[in-house]
Parts: structure tokens; C-alpha cells; sequence
């Protein structure tokens, strides 16, 4: 929810998208280049500084490397975010199941989605400390 509100910020300030004109064309490199504006400006610093989106900060998440469980680089969440924002974003005609296949994989054993394996990371629960529980 937060990308989209900051998004629809993005598209007032900017007036990416004021008149009839600007959607003459094609419009999705645009609407792509605000999502990836969206997603950094509303992630990008808690993403870089402890390896978690606002959202799974919210539900005690963090993205690991899968080889080490340090938490991932920042290479790694380069590629592994907004790789699969752009196919979201132009997922059209049979391209539309390419989400739907990529979360599926959730209900595997190991739950990691087919995003995790493409960039080699695992969504993990942080364990509470002993401060945390006092």
C-alpha cells in the first residue's frame, strides 16, 4: 500500500500523467520507471540498511542469503526487487501467469518463492532476543 501511495505522490508531483497527451503513445516505460521510483522511495534505504522492506519489517522478516543466512547483499536485492516489479508491470497476455507461478512456489517445502531461488536469498522470521521478550 505504501508504493502505491507513493506512487500516485510521485505522479501528482512529477505530472507524469496531466493531460490526454501524456498517455498518446506508449505510456508503460513511464508507469514502469514510477513504479521503480515508487518501490525505492518507499523501501530503498530500509532495504539497503537492514536487508527488509517496510512490510516485512512490519512482520519480523528479513531477506537472507540463502548459502549463509548473512543477511543479502545489496546486489542481490537489486536484482531480486525490482526484477519481478517489471514483470508484474507488463504482465500481459500469457506473461500474466508468470506471477502466479512465481508465488506458487511458496507452498513448497522449503517456501522459498521463484524470485529467492533466481537471486539466491530466503525470506526468514527474526528470532526474538532475550532483551525483546522482557
Amino acid at each position: 500500500m505504501l508504493v502505491l501511495v507513493v506512487g500516485l505522490v510521485l505522479v501528482v508531483v512529477t505530472g507524469a500523467f496531466e493531460d490526454a497527451g501524456d498517455y498518446a503513445g506508449n505510456p508503460l516505460p513511464r508507469i514502469i520507471g514510477l513504479g521503480f521510483a515508487a518501490y525505492f522511495l518507499a523501501n530503498g534505504w530500509h532495504l539497503a540498511r537492514y536487508s527488509q522492506t517496510l512490510g516485512k519489517a512490519i512482520l519480523g522478516l528479513v531477506v537472507v542469503d540463502a548459502a549463509t543466512t548473512n543477511p543479502a547483499r545489496w546486489w542481490r536485492l537489486a536484482i531480486r526487487s525490482p526484477f519481478f516489479l517489471a514483470l508484474y508491470s507488463v504482465s500481459l497476455g500469457a506473461l500474466v501467469l508468470l506471477p502466479l507461478l512465481d508465488q506458487a512456489f511458496i507452498f513448497r517445502s522449503n517456501r522459498r518463492c521463484l524470485h529467492d531461488l533466481i537471486c539466491g536469498t530466503d525470506v526468514l522470521r527474526l528470532s526474538r532476543t532475550r532483551a525483546d521478550t522482557t
